[in-house]
């Protein structure tokens, strides 16, 4: 045991000291001896793993590690879009990859301009294998539709286009009710606008945008004609403001608002004899679940 030991330890000497074995081998050999028993036991070791790494590297054997983990981008493939309309919008997304957990910091309510932030995480039983380039990314929202919250959202030629259809659709409507009427005014006044306060509270409706109107007709009843004067009001309900600026509006659909209603010889009327009347009955009940903005002068 002990000629095997100083077998190796001659070799590791040898390796170390840049000796060939060529020549004189009794010299080399007390040489060697001569060197070995100078040697710390700690050299001795040194000597020893020196020369298998050197046997080892001459064989073609490599130390074997542990494979490192591949970086990866997580937001590489991601596809982020957004959908619905505003408030009432989301956050969409495919892609990516499974092993990673993605979370935005708004999942929903989100307007064109808002910045979301989506997160990723590495699921736990995939951190041996991969490790992600980054953790965060900005996403820009665009490209959604919203539904109009203030009146001056609405481009004029649009306000104009509403106000025009409703003189026609009251004018039908009279006509419907078998009036023998004649409508010398109808002045459009302004605008009521309500915008729900609580955008996930499922009202039924996002918006509505009334135009008041004061209504002066003469009223003919059996050769008898009068005159009257009453306030009227209208309205549009979940007007949208469409990406490329236009309003998008059901134009078709005649929605009158809560009105009184009064006699006027044989024929019932609905109006409302002041504006008072007319606001709180439209506006005032509704302020609960709506915030209000007034143009009526």
């Amino acid at each position: 045991m002990k000629r095997r030991i100083m077998s190796i330890v001659m070799a590791s000497v040898m390796v170390m000291s840049g000796m060939t074995g060529c020549g004189d081998k009794k010299k080399d050999t007390d040489n060697i001896e001569d060197a070995i028993n100078s040697m710390s036991e700690k050299e001795i070791e040194a000597a020893i793993l020196d020369n298998a790494a050197k046997i080892d590297s001459e064989n073609g054997i490599s130390e074997t590690t542990e494979p490192q983990p591949e970086e990866i981008d997580p937001f590489k493939t991601l596809n982020v879009t957004f959908s619905g309309t505003a408030p009432h919008s989301q956050i969409e997304y495919s892609g990516g990859y499974s092993y990673v957990t993605y979370t935005p910091s708004i999942e929903t309510g989100m307007k064109n301009g808002d910045i979301v932030t989506i997160t990723a995480e590495l699921n736990s039983s995939f951190e041996n294998k991969y490790i992600l380039t980054e953790t965060q990314k900005q996403y820009n929202a665009e490209g959604l539709s919203s539904y109009v919250e203030n009146l001056n959202e609405i481009p004029q030629d649009t306000m104009t286009k509403m106000d025009q259809t409703f003189r026609d659709g009251y004018a039908a409507y009279l006509a419907k009710q078998n009036f023998s009427c004649t409508i010398s005014d109808m002045t459009l006044l302004g605008n009521y606008m309500l915008f729900e306060k609580n955008t996930f509270s499922n009202n039924g409706s996002a918006n509505y945008i009334y135009f008041v109107y004061k209504i002066n007709a003469d009223f003919t009843y059996r050769d008898i004609a009068e005159n009257h004067e009453y306030y009227w009001c209208a309205y549009y309900e979940n007007v949208v403001l469409l990406p490329d600026g236009t309003v998008s509006a059901d134009f078709e659909d005649l929605h009158m608002g809560s009105m009184d209603s009064f006699l006027i010889d044989a024929w019932i009327i609905d109006g409302c004899q002041d504006l008072d009347t007319l606001f709180n009955k439209n506006v005032t009940a509704n302020t609960d679940n709506y915030n209000y903005e007034s143009t009526v002068q």
